[in-house]
């Protein structure tokens, strides 16, 4: 038997040590962090602006989602948890957000707040965001970012200020990542504005004109013909005149965008209702609607079962018991 000599110890010890250096970099580098982003405070004595609280939240989370090593605390989820502990959704504090954090079970929690300051003939914007380390409950020395600019440019100041986050959290972005994140779910500040002030509204009937009014402003707006859709849906389960509109809202919002999962949910709700309705009356039409219903409610389940959202694991149970239904 060959022995290795000291010499040859030491290099192949050496080799192996770099070689798990290596490999824990690696491992490092693609260490998964989640993030949760909380309502941006409004400082403006402005009600108005109350809709950009939630709004560029939303916004944020989607951008940001685009980051492989990112896991982001769907927005539902965050939600739930201000509600459990009756928080006012732009209270949560640097006092407050290591606990809504670990609740979360997020690493690092964004709180962060925004004015719109009416200078001359533009406004501008200025949104700030700080990175609370959810384990010790501090932010962290430079972990904060602002970004300002006039306000008909906000998703270019919410697309630069994503990029700054994400190098807070010591993430370099792909090319790739970086042309996903420059992706606007709009090219219409008006419409967006007036989406997100419809999903702030009660009264059914503003709601409705709000959303039909930003289609006019972009009828290619996804996330509009969703609402809206969703809107016709319920007065749907009582009046049939609305499943057209309910119908076509619905199918544009896929067709604009495809992961819109909520719509796939309300469209296979729907012929799961008109199945059961179809087989009552013993209409032909019964098979075509089960596999409709079939079909768009396995999407839903197959890219939302893995939700850490009680929202989404309700409606996903919900989901699979109609497909369970619906196959025999």
């Amino acid at each position: 038997m060959k022995y290795l000599s000291k010499r040859q110890y030491i290099l192949i010890s050496v080799i192996f040590s770099l070689i798990y250096c290596i490999s824990s970099s690696e491992a490092a580098e693609l260490e998964q962090i989640t993030l949760a982003i909380s309502p941006f405070k409004n400082l403006m004595n402005k009600p108005d602006l109350d809709w950009m609280e939630e709004g560029f939240a939303e916004t944020l989370t989607t951008k940001l989602n685009h980051i492989k090593r990112l896991n982001l605390v769907e927005r539902v989820q965050f939600n739930e948890i201000i509600d459990e502990m009756k928080l006012e959704m732009a209270g949560i504090t640097e006092e407050n957000a290591s606990n809504v954090g670990k609740l979360l079970r997020a690493d690092y929690l964004i709180i962060g707040s925004f004015q719109k300051l009416d200078i001359g003939p533009d406004s501008i914007l200025k949104i700030n965001a700080r990175l609370v380390n959810v384990k010790t409950g501090k932010i962290e020395q430079g972990k904060a970012a602002s970004e300002e600019g006039p306000y008909n440019s906000v998703f270019k100041i919410q697309e630069t200020l994503a990029a700054k986050i994400s190098m807070l959290l010591g993430i370099g972005l792909s090319d790739s990542e970086i042309k996903h994140m420059e992706i606007n779910e709009t090219t219409s500040v008006t419409a967006y504005e007036l989406y997100n002030q419809a999903k702030n509204e009660t009264d059914d009937l503003r709601k409705e004109k709000l959303l039909e009014k930003a289609l006019q402003y972009d009828p290619s707006y996804a996330k509009v013909h969703l609402l809206l859709g969703s809107y016709y849906g319920v007065k749907s389960m009582t009046n049939a005149y609305f499943d057209n509109s309910f119908l076509l809202h619905l199918k544009t919002a896929i067709e604009l965008d495809p992961n819109l999962f909520e719509a796939h949910y309300a469209m296979g709700d729907f012929y799961y209702r008109k199945s059961i309705t179809y087989r009552s009356q013993q209409d032909e039409r019964e098979e075509e609607a089960i596999k409709k219903a079939l079909f768009y409610l396995n999407i839903f389940i197959k890219n939302k079962k893995d939700s850490k959202a009680r929202y989404y694991t309700w409606k996903v149970k919900k989901a699979q018991n109609k497909v369970k239904k619906l196959s025999f």
